[in-house]
């Protein structure tokens, strides 16, 4: 199984991922100042949680997933808060529809499923047609539901 991991990347020689990770397209390339590499801190736990294999003898030790046999697809379409392209990234236009670029990328490379830990207020029209053209590929997505818990609703809903 193939799990796209759209996030802030994902490090294919974290220990307890080592061997699963096939680093894939990064739509946030020119957010950041040259020479500056990416965190992938975000985007390497979400990985782990899904597929970490765990390391050291028998891979005993770490970090074990749901699925620890499932590679990863890692395609970054997001910046670490503290990445110093961040205010570029989330105000020029050019990065607008990465969301939507990396759902297709996605499922053009094989994901089975695709895993989004990431937050937006409103979906865009391309994004809405990327997770068509997913759902009509047999492509399960799997979207973030918040980190609030399970608090009293808001009057807001």
């Amino acid at each position: 199984m193939l799990v796209a991991v759209l996030d802030s990347g994902v490090d294919p020689a974290h220990r307890d991922l080592a061997g699963s990770v096939t680093e894939g397209r990064d739509f946030t390339e020119g957010a950041n100042p040259r020479g500056v590499a990416p965190s992938r801190l975000h985007g390497t736990y979400m990985a782990s949680l899904i597929a970490g294999h765990g390391h050291g003898p028998g891979g005993r030790s770490g970090v074990i997933g749901v699925a620890p046999r499932a590679r990863i697809l890692s395609v970054r379409v997001i910046l670490e808060d503290e990445e110093p392209g961040f205010r570029t990234f989330n105000t020029a236009e050019r990065f607008e529809n990465v969301v939507a670029r990396g759902i297709r990328y996605a499922v053009d490379h094989g994901a089975d499923v695709i895993n989004m830990s990431i937050s937006k207020e409103l979906a865009t029209r391309e994004e809405r047609a990327a997770v068509r053209y997913a759902i009509s590929r047999g492509v399960v997505l799997v979207a973030a539901a918040g980190n609030e818990g399970a608090g009293r609703p808001r009057a807001t809903g």
